[in-house]
């Protein structure tokens, strides 16, 4: 077997680096010609390139047909993260997503920022709002982690925008303090709780097991962490059941018709809810939040032989999926068939070192 010093392998490594490196330096180069290709190629595609002094500080890229789709065919829902880069230059990348007919994401813009930070963030934000055109602020929904200064961004560039926290971020926090099944579980059935009493009724039971955990959730607004207090606008509460499921629950629940397109639906322990089917509603609310009949709704409308699939939103529709991906994503050539290659060209950051343990 060949065997290889320290001393040899030591040299592979540090000539491998800097292949590697000199790599990066050359991409940071022509990466202005590169936004400028992708205009190019890609009609009314958004791409904002800055330097601190002619050293790279951040990138902002929102293609044309996304911007397009999106517009055409998604909810006013979007979804908003970053994560740390593991290059030796450090940084960050935010990403903004859409949510289709299908619940499932849609790529919307990404940025790269040299660092994490309010400014970087508002700048990201501002330029999101534009390329989106957001109008009526109130109209819109944005689901993001905890971070304050990504929440602040979002209060100062769409004042009357809903937010909403993401669910797997506040429970990773949660469970670091208050751990244990029943807690989980309480902690679920409330973040999916769709009326304010059922809520109130999840929380009384919490108090009972932890009053620690009790008093964390009361420092959370309900209005980003619970269906109950979700506005039905979006019709999207992210944790979707399909349709299949909801007819399978109303197997076992009982429809009274009260004239009008209206039922009361009752269950064996004595529940009842009130459906409007001209209003697309139930009291449960599951319906307005996901522009899908609920089990309740389904009920009513298989007892009075009513087609159930005209009752759901047209977000669900093939015509609105398809909205979103007919716009197309035109290919880009390489970079020896751009012109003007190198004309402002973009030096490396320096290498960043992270805080903490490497």
């Amino acid at each position: 077997m060949y065997e290889i010093s320290k001393h040899q392998f030591s040299r592979t490594r540090s000539k491998c680096a800097k292949v590697i490196n000199g790599i990066v330096a050359e991409q940071y180069k022509i990466l202005w010609d590169y936004g400028e290709e992708l205009k190019r190629t890609n009609t009314g595609s958004t791409v904002q390139i800055e330097g601190s002094g002619h050293t790279f500080k951040r990138l902002y890229i929102c293609i044309g047909a996304c911007k397009e789709g999106f517009k055409a065919g998604c909810r006013p829902v979007v979804g908003l993260d970053g994560c740390f880069l593991k290059s030796a230059e450090g940084g960050q990348l935010l990403a903004a997503i859409g949510i289709d007919g299908e619940n499932y994401m849609f790529p919307l813009a990404w940025a790269v920022v040299n660092a994490e930070n309010k400014t970087n963030r508002q700048w990201f934000i501002e330029l999101l709002v534009h390329d989106i055109g957001m109008h009526n602020p109130r109209a819109w929904t944005f689901i993001s982690d905890k971070q304050k200064s990504l929440v602040d961004s979002i209060s100062q560039y769409c004042e009357g925008a809903k937010h909403r926290c993401c669910a797997r971020h506040l429970y990773s926090n949660f469970t670091l303090a208050h751990k244990g099944l029943a807690l989980k579980n309480l902690f679920w059935t409330a973040a999916r709780a769709t009326t304010v009493p059922e809520w109130k009724s999840v929380m009384n039971e919490l108090i009972d097991i932890s009053e620690e955990a009790f008093n964390w959730f009361l420092e959370k607004p309900p209005s980003q962490c619970t269906r109950s207090h979700f506005e039905e606008h979006s019709r999207c509460d992210i944790l979707l059941n399909n349709l299949c499921e909801a007819k399978s629950e109303a197997r076992y629940l009982k429809a009274d018709y009260a004239g009008n397109h209206k039922f009361e639906i009752s269950s064996r322990d004595g529940l009842r809810w009130s459906v409007d089917l001209t209003l697309h509603a139930c009291a449960c609310r599951k319906w307005q939040l996901t522009g899908i009949p609920c089990p309740h709704a389904i009920l009513g409308m298989l007892s009075s032989d009513i087609g159930i699939y005209e009752y759901i939103d047209t977000w669900y529709s093939k015509e609105t999926y398809l909205k979103c991906y007919f716009p197309v994503i035109h290919p880009m050539s390489g970079p020896e068939l751009w012109p003007e290659l190198g004309k402002h060209p973009l030096n490396q950051p320096q290498k960043r070192k992270r805080a903490g343990r490497p």
